[in-house]
């Protein structure tokens, strides 16, 4: 699940996987050759991309996007561009399984919103995305998985025990009942797996083993491959 990508980077990506595992990436949902499209008073942006392995996995359709958006009324900036951004999703199946994945691979905006309609949006926002998975893919496995450019806690309260922001309580609790994969493998144990920040992997499926690139240094150019470190979840049925 790629974020802030448009068709070269995304290539690049899917060419880098297929060399360094020795087996076959493929698109299941393609990035744009330009990430974005505007009017003089919308803007729209599709910056994702999802890659499969097409040795293991098929596609069983052709994938989308779910938009998400505001009301001008309720920007910051009544004047600029209002945004919508469009999540990738796509449909896949285990070749030699049974088990049916579902994901979307998410960005949601911040920014444009006035602060008392910005929590509001993180819920209606992660509502549409889990419903629509849901409608679309009701037998499957679900994931949403991105940068949701919010953290897990409010505040600077304790990791284990922090006021959780609206966007989170509301995809782990019902009717979603999302869990949060590196918490999740967090609370079970494993040390380093490297919470914080803004990128999860949520799922409905079983979190098995999680993790992150924590020795990730952004600010080295001789490494560097994004302003954020790469977050990995192995997800069981």
């Amino acid at each position: 699940l790629l974020q802030e990508v448009k068709l070269k980077s995304a290539r690049y990506v899917k060419d880098l996987l297929t060399s360094a595992t020795g087996e076959t990436y493929g698109w299941g949902h393609k990035a744009p050759k330009q990430p974005w499209t505007q009017t003089p008073k919308r803007r729209w942006e599709m910056d994702n991309a999802i890659l499969f392995n097409t040795e293991t996995m098929r596609k069983l359709d052709s994938g989308g996007w779910i938009d998400l958006t505001y009301k001008r009324s309720h920007a910051a900036d009544k004047v600029e561009r209002v945004e919508t951004t469009r999540q990738g999703t796509v449909s896949l199946k285990e070749r030699d399984g049974d088990t049916i994945l579902a994901g979307v691979t998410a960005h949601t905006q911040y920014g444009h919103l006035t602060e008392s309609y910005d929590s509001q949006y993180q819920v209606s926002w992660t509502d549409k995305l889990a419903q629509t998975l849901q409608n679309r893919y009701p037998n499957a496995i679900h994931a949403i998985g991105g940068d949701f450019n919010k953290d897990r806690c409010t505040g600077g309260s304790d990791v284990r025990n922090c006021d959780k922001a609206p966007f989170w309580d509301n995809l782990t609790s019902a009717p979603w009942n999302f869990t949060d994969s590196l918490y999740q493998v967090f609370r079970n144990g494993k040390e380093g797996v490297g919470l914080g920040g803004v990128d999860f992997i949520f799922t409905t499926g079983r979190p098995i083993d999680a993790g992150s690139d924590t020795s990730y240094d952004k600010s080295n150019d001789a490494t560097f491959y994004s302003d954020h470190r790469f977050f990995w979840a192995e997800i069981g049925s």
